[in-house]
């Protein structure tokens, strides 16, 4: 629901609504003026966007069909999601703009998963990270991380949507 305000700011009268039960001009105060519900000239309108509160999520891997899938599949279920398909990528899309969730493979040519991971945390502490690697050589690196104190978790290729799924709403909700 929003609330559309008519009048100019400083002579402010009526709101309206696109709620049904309540889809009528209802009389407000202002400080200078008492309650009115009089006819206005045609005036500007002020219109106040609803908030999103979905979690924004960064998908990266360089298999673009993958990260684009996943991007998809993220979109179905109510978040909102963006692909990048680079480390380098990664880093630059959460310095624009915080995400929530990270979800990256982690071997990619350039800048690998788990030091973009690390970057990303380093400038936005809450955002939690899910890798995730088919390579035998992923599972030490990430390792290390932890071992360096970051929480991240590894889920191995394929992957599964739901078990995605269920390991994302839980990372989002610590």
């Amino acid at each position: 629901m929003y609330i559309e305000l008519t009048g100019t700011l400083s002579d402010l009268t009526t709101v309206k609504t696109e709620n049904p039960t309540l889809a009528r001009t209802l009389p407000i105060a202002t400080r200078t003026r008492a309650v009115a519900n009089r006819p206005r000239t045609e005036a500007p309108t002020i219109t106040k966007a609803p908030v999103s509160a979905k979690p924004r999520i960064l998908v990266v891997d360089d298999e673009k069909s993958i990260a684009d899938s996943l991007v998809f599949l993220l979109k179905h279920e109510g978040f909102d999601a963006l692909a990048v398909y680079s480390g380098e990528e990664a880093q630059q899309a959460a310095a624009a703009a915080p995400v929530d969730l990270l979800i990256s493979d982690v071997m990619m040519s350039g800048v690998n998963g788990v030091d973009a991971a690390i970057k990303i945390r380093q400038h936005s502490p809450s955002c939690r990270v899910i890798l995730f690697s088919g390579h035998a050589s992923a599972p030490p690196l990430v390792e290390q991380a932890n071992a360096d104190g970051y929480d991240f978790e590894l889920i191995q290729k394929p992957l599964h949507p739901q078990e995605l799924l269920t390991k994302l709403r839980i990372a989002l909700a610590r």
